[in-house]
């Protein structure tokens, strides 16, 4: 595969053509590693969420990020599917785009939450723990 028909496949006559053709060989192989590797990655946070049962906001943190990955994979073989089957409309370029631009949203977003948030909360959480000890 070169990497002329890879950016042939994001070109604007075929990004928002209604039918822009069956999509099979390389790209589809592409297409289904690319959703395989996030479901599998969704398979690997829930195993993270099992062995981390006890700390709650983490576990919050990772099921946010668990349902992004299995939910952008489900959605993405879906496409894959459809765009394999040539469907009308539902089989352009551009649902793809549009789907690896909210992946990229929720993913940062649920980082954030993870790096940011969840410190936070912990040490707020150790703060009330430590005050509420001394009260009757």
């Amino acid at each position: 595969m070169s990497v002329s028909s890879i950016l042939n496949f994001f070109r604007p006559k075929v990004l928002f053509n209604s039918s822009p053709g069956f999509l099979s060989g390389a790209n589809l192989t592409i297409l289904l590693a690319v959703f395989g590797i996030l479901f599998v990655a969704g398979i690997v946070v829930t195993i993270l969420i099992q062995a981390r049962k006890k700390d709650h906001i983490l576990v919050k943190a990772l099921r946010r990020l668990q349902a992004n990955f299995f939910t952008v994979s489900l959605v993405g073989f879906l496409y894959a599917w459809l765009a394999y089957e040539n469907v009308y409309i539902l089989s352009m370029r551009f649902w793809l785009v549009i789907l690896f631009l909210v992946f990229a949203a929720w993913f940062v977003y649920g980082l954030y939450n993870l790096i940011k948030r969840v410190p936070n909360y912990k040490a707020d959480r150790q703060r009330q723990r430590e005050f509420e000890k001394y009260l009757p």
